[in-house]
């Protein structure tokens, strides 16, 4: 029987390659993280860049020579709920929406988490027998072998994307903050951060897979993230112009549809205007701006022409250094 169980969320880009890479390689770091039991999983969100896409089956190939369990989360298991199965632009489409900084970012969660906790209430079901229904499972795990620790890979310089499940109490009752983690999280879960404990950052992590000679892949986040920063959409915009394409007509689909006649009357009384109140069809950027007197949102297309105006100098090489040496932009909690 199993004493413990260490699973790696893996996202395929330099932290979570990192931690793959020192557990398969350091003693010390398995003994200290992952003494036990350990697999890797990855959830797919259908919008990965093809380097991602490259890199994952790389790691695949090497996890089966070195007997590493490595499970792909894709759509069709059904663990990704609803239109989420199709990928991040099936569920744009449906639902005439678009990623932007301006609303939640629920992309994350229903394609990462939520997926991610599926498949393991499963995998602890087939693999160790625990028949609770749902996440009962993991529940029945942990009281057996103690929670389950998930291995997250934040480097150093991304503790607020940490959460916190332990939140300070106050005085004041009715200033309490409320906790919202399910009991069954509570219960059964632990949320590791190696690279954070160890004080290393992107850069430590791209030193220590040059120093035992494994790849360091290209940042892992989706084509189409809504963080994406101008220089990231005009690489984006040069490196696969059709894939860009798509994104920008998900973007207009998304201001067409929500364009209806009272937004239409009301972006027509620029003396009015209140951000953030009545002006709620934005695109990517999440904002917008006044042109000719009437308030428009700023789209893709125009962070691109800002980028070509500031970055538009910068050869193809020079735009690959920054894309593999700035990391990923994304700036959601783990869950």
């Amino acid at each position: 029987m199993p004493r413990g169980l260490t699973v790696l969320s893996f996202g395929a880009g330099t932290d979570s390659g990192c931690l793959l890479q020192m557990y398969t390689h350091d003693a010390k770091f398995r003994a200290t993280y992952a003494p036990h039991d350990f697999v890797v999983a990855m959830s797919a969100t259908g919008d990965e860049h093809s380097e991602t896409d490259a890199y994952r089956v790389e790691i695949e190939g090497q996890c089966a020579q070195r007997g590493i369990p490595f499970v792909h989360i894709v759509g069709s298991m059904g663990y990704h709920s609803g239109t989420w199965a199709g990928g991040l632009h099936a569920t744009w489409e449906a639902k005439s929406t678009i990623g932007s900084v301006a609303y939640p970012a629920t992309c994350s969660p229903n394609l990462k988490s939520t997926p991610f906790y599926h498949w393991l209430a499963d995998y602890v079901r087939e693999r160790y027998g625990y028949a609770g229904a749902g996440k009962q499972s993991l529940v029945q795990f942990a009281e057996k072998h103690g929670k389950i620790r998930v291995m997250i890979g934040f480097a150093r310089g991304e503790e607020s994307r940490v959460p916190d499940t332990n939140p300070c109490q106050t005085a004041f009752d009715f200033a309490k903050p409320v906790d919202t983690q399910p009991l069954w999280r509570k219960n059964a879960i632990e949320l590791i951060f190696p690279l954070i404990e160890m004080r290393m950052d992107r850069g430590d992590c791209i030193r220590y897979l040059d120093s035992v000679k494994e790849t360091n892949p290209y940042p892992s986040l989706c084509f189409s993230c809504m963080f994406k920063g101008p220089i990231e959409i005009l690489i984006s915009a040069r490196t696969d112009p059709a894939r860009f394409q798509r994104w920008v007509d998900a973007e207009q689909r998304k201001i067409d549809a929500w364009a209806d006649e009272s937004f239409r009357r009301a972006r027509q009384k620029p003396e009015n205007f209140r951000p953030n109140s009545e002006y709620k069809n934005l695109g990517v950027a999440g904002r917008g701006e006044f042109r000719n007197g009437i308030f428009v949102p700023v789209t893709l297309l125009d962070t691109l022409r800002e980028a070509e105006r500031t970055y538009g100098h910068m050869t193809a090489e020079e735009l690959d250094d920054y894309r593999r040496s700035h990391g990923h932009c994304v700036k959601t909690k783990a869950a």
